[in-house]
């Protein structure tokens, strides 16, 4: 007798979130292959770096004036929210995933 495997012709998923999850932000995105073979995304916010001091006038009655002095500089900080590791099978998932979006979105646009 084969062994043969029938599979279903429907298959049910259901959603549950984690105790962490979490829904972050992100403007940017850093990574690589990692030595495996697989694909590392860190997701970051890029934004001016909060100063470490900043330095007022005060005004002869005691109010608080105009920024003499901002230290450091103004620095550009990419604050990472997340790391993702996945397979380049699921990268690519993904990547149509985002793209079918995308096209979603776009003729929600076009339509008005």
């Amino acid at each position: 007798m084969a062994d043969e495997r029938k599979f279903p012709s429907e298959l049910e998923f259901f959603f549950k979130t984690d105790k962490d999850y979490r829904i972050v932000a992100s403007n940017g995105a850093w990574g690589g292959i990692t030595p495996r073979g697989d694909i590392h995304v860190d997701f970051f916010v890029e934004k001016l770096a909060t100063p470490a001091s900043v330095k007022n006038s005060i005004s002869e009655d005691g109010a608080i004036g105009a920024v003499i002095e901002i230290m450091p500089q103004k620095q550009v900080v990419r604050e990472l929210q997340v790391g993702v590791l996945m397979t380049p099978d699921q990268a690519k998932n993904l990547v149509k995933f985002l793209n079918d979006k995308i096209e979603q979105i776009e003729k929600i646009k076009a339509n008005g």
